[in-house]
């Protein structure tokens, strides 16, 4: 498999990737495998459909099935290899089968960037003291009290005013 990594920002590179054609036809064997007991030809009876009619009714399919399975697969042998920290999954942005049955794709990938922390260790830091009285604890439960406070008027349960607020009242 040749593989090639280009910086393409501070964070990204351009992978190019050529997979050769015996994976490439491993790849579509196993999906033709799975597909032939179940698929559907005109003058076939299912499992019994030749390849070759196999691969001219369903080449689209096998590519888009192959391409799924193989780009992922060889991606993490890729990130494993080259010792990668990627940040997301790669976006495709190149896919080309070749005349040898081979596969070429080229993938943008985000990696986590490298930060190198400075000395932080023995940086001075002042520590401002806050002096807070009682007075300025009171002050501001006051103020809470009037800024959410509610005024509901005292009844007795029947609508009227009970003794108490009424003996409150001069």
């Amino acid at each position: 498999m040749e593989i090639t990594l280009e910086n393409t920002g501070p964070s990204t590179k351009l992978l190019k990737v050529r997979v050769p054609s015996q994976r490439v036809k491993a790849a579509f064997d196993e999906f033709y495998a799975e597909l032939a007991p179940k698929a559907k030809v005109a003058g076939f009876r299912p499992g019994k459909i030749p390849r070759p009619i196999l691969e001219k009714n369903y080449h689209q399919d096998a590519q888009q099935e192959v391409l799924h399975h193989l780009v992922p697969e060889i991606y993490k042998e890729i990130v494993v290899e080259k010792q990668l920290k990627p940040a997301m999954p790669p976006m495709l942005t190149k896919v080309d089968w070749t005349l040898d049955d081979a596969l070429y794709f080229e993938a943008q990938v985000d990696l986590i960037p490298d930060i190198k922390m400075p000395a932080y260790k023995g940086i001075a830091v002042e520590i401002i003291q806050a002096d807070i009285s009682d007075a300025d604890v009171q002050k501001a439960l006051d103020h809470l009290r009037e800024k959410h406070g509610e005024l509901v008027p005292l009844t007795d349960g029947r609508g009227g005013r009970s003794r108490s607020a009424l003996a409150a009242q001069p």
